[in-house]
């Protein structure tokens, strides 16, 4: 944390303690005890942590294999995460075409389509009708569960 950083944060710590109130006098008390702001923590590892603390583990499994299931859980937790925000953001793959004449997807599929000479300009085909010779990128559009 830099000085300009560490001085922020004592400002706002008075600001919150005083309620504006004598906010200099608290800054000052702050800076002169040496205080910093708390550590930040891992929004996974809380979360972990609060798991692992409401399941009722047997004794032989606590102690030294704590941090082992703490981090297990907290991995599972980010993953989980991982992947949550992966399902929210869907994006799109492009893929380089071999420059065959031949469809590298069924005839149905949906799909985006970069051609030889406009790489700029993606277009929006059923693979079915595409000239595929002149195709130098394409992106398959996969319908949601149960759209078909």
């Amino acid at each position: 944390m830099t000085n300009e950083e560490l001085d922020r944060a004592r400002v706002e710590e008075a600001l919150r303690v005083g309620n504006g109130v004598n906010m200099a006098l608290h800054a000052a008390r702050l800076a002169r005890e040496g205080w910093t702001p708390p550590e930040p923590v891992d929004p996974d590892l809380a979360e972990a942590n609060r798991v692992y603390e409401a399941m009722d583990w047997p004794d032989s499994l606590k102690g030294d294999t704590a941090e082992c299931y703490i981090e297990f859980i907290r991995e599972g937790i980010k993953r989980g995460r991982e992947l949550e925000r992966a399902e929210a953001k869907p994006g799109v793959v492009w893929v380089k075409h071999d420059g065959s004449g031949m469809s590298p997807v069924d005839g149905d599929d949906l799909v985006w389509v970069r051609f030889r000479g406009e790489p700029n300009r993606a277009v929006f085909y059923q693979a079915g009708i595409v000239n595929w010779r002149n195709v130098t990128h394409y992106a398959i559009i996969t319908q949601p569960e149960g759209s078909k």
